[in-house]
């Protein structure tokens, strides 16, 4: 059975005052498919942060770090860069990979940030 008609979609974070809600008309629906066919990866994105080191395990690989706006936390992965010899509370400028993977039979989102690179900000 086939249906013509449009889809709304709307999503929450937790630092968003109010969830958000967009929609896509049928019309819209046949281009973007087409767009997003020839996309292989969609789960992953660089990110850069810009912070105060709050926290650094080097023996398990993750670190958290305050921007101002929230504090974040991430990992790092086998051969990425250690994080031996970093300080807490200075300022950094973390490069990371945020890796976006579905859990629970793909009804819930899980992102992770891995350092790829630091450096004195």
């Amino acid at each position: 059975m086939q249906t013509k008609s449009g889809l709304r979609y709307s999503w929450a974070e937790p630092t968003f005052t109010e969830p958000r809600a967009r929609g896509v008309s049928e019309a819209e629906a046949g281009p973007l498919v087409d767009l997003l066919s020839g996309v292989s990866n969609l789960g992953a994105e660089t990110v850069v942060l810009i912070g105060s080191l709050k926290k650094a395990d080097v023996d398990n690989g993750t670190w958290r770090i305050a921007t101002g706006e929230e504090d974040l936390s991430g990992k790092t992965k086998g051969g990425g860069p250690s994080l031996g010899g970093l300080k807490l509370e200075s300022r950094y400028r973390f490069t990371c990979l945020e890796e976006i993977e579905e859990t629970q039979g793909g009804s819930r989102e899980q992102r992770t940030l891995y350092l790829t690179e630091h450096e004195p900000a």
